[in-house]
């Protein structure tokens, strides 16, 4: 039997590929997508970002808080906005079960803090379960991402969720 697909538009990703790695297109799902947050702060794109989580999960009103105050603290002992306009705020939580993302697109671009002084365009929320291992996985492929030009640009690019999804399916092969 074919795993499940995940179909977007005329995009379609395998994204329960059995694979060696983590799939991003799993993680971050179509629903997860956010193009342009309307907002101006990086507390207000975190908060904003966390609200998406809850509304996709459904864990509870709490928990949106503690996520959301976790992953500020953790932007307080040092800024997860890497360059190249990608920044990946993350924490783990009891309020899930497993790797959870929210992927946010900005073309306006929000201060971050980020390493070379520019404004963040993709921000990649993670919240993953207390004690899993393929939290650091993530987070790798991530700051891959990062450092990779060619693949900022892509991202930066994408101006559909059908779009960003296919970026992230395109990453999964």
């Amino acid at each position: 039997m074919d795993a499940p697909r995940h179909s977007v538009g005329s995009n379609i990703c395998n994204a329960n590929v059995v694979s060696p790695r983590v799939s991003l297109a799993a993680v971050f799902s179509p629903d997860a997508i956010l193009l342009g947050l309307n907002v101006r702060t990086k507390q207000d794109a975190i908060e904003r970002m966390v609200r998406q989580l809850r509304n996709l999960t459904g864990f509870g009103e709490s928990d949106e808080a503690t996520i959301a105050q976790t992953i500020l603290a953790r932007e307080h002992t040092g800024t997860t906005g890497i360059g190249n306009g990608v920044a990946f705020p993350h924490c783990r939580s009891g309020a899930v079960d497993k790797c959870l993302g929210v992927l946010a697109l900005d073309s306006a671009g929000i201060p971050f803090d980020a390493l070379d002084n520019k404004l963040v365009h993709s921000i990649f929320l993670l919240v993953s379960p207390i004690g899993n291992d393929t939290h650091y996985e993530v987070l790798g492929r991530i700051a891959a991402i990062g450092k990779d030009k060619s693949q900022c640009m892509r991202l930066h690019g994408c101006r559909t969720r059908d779009d960003a999804y296919q970026f992230l399916c395109d990453l999964d092969r």
